[in-house]
């Protein structure tokens, strides 16, 4: 099954853990706007942070995404709700992609000096779900 993760973010903590979902399923990871666009997947990831107006580059990317480049859309957020994603979905809902329901909420913890960051059992949920949304689709 062709898996894609991509990521958008401000502070970091959403290249983070989209990294580390994409060592887990030995795939690649790319920023949006990305290098390479997806092509015939079955499930584009797209890991970002809240925000209640996302950021134009982000809009486009998702602008792109038709069955030709994806099947399915999840969403998972890095920080404290999902501020923005009625904004995304809108972005693909006339495209015919279908967006998966379960939207992932990963909370942030913050470092001593600065940043914030994702924990490991939070980056262990992230990919159970994923593992889960992946099964789901191949049934």
């Amino acid at each position: 099954m062709k898996v894609q993760c991509y990521h958008f973010t401000k502070n970091g903590t959403a290249s983070g853990l989209a990294e580390q979902m994409a060592r887990h399923f030995q795939l690649k990871c790319d920023k949006i706007p990305p290098s390479f666009q997806p092509e015939r997947e079955h499930i584009v990831f797209v890991i970002t942070e809240p925000d209640s107006a996302p950021e134009s580059a982000l809009i486009k990317f998702l602008n792109t995404l038709t069955t030709a480049k994806t099947r399915n859309v999840a969403f998972c957020f890095c920080g404290e709700g999902d501020k923005g994603l009625d904004k995304m979905k809108a972005a693909i809902e006339d495209k015919g992609v279908n967006i998966i329901s379960d939207t992932l909420i990963v909370p942030v913890q913050k470092k001593l000096f600065k940043g914030k960051f994702v924990a490991d059992e939070d980056a262990k949920k992230a990919i159970t779900w994923a593992e889960g949304i992946i099964e789901s689709l191949r049934q």
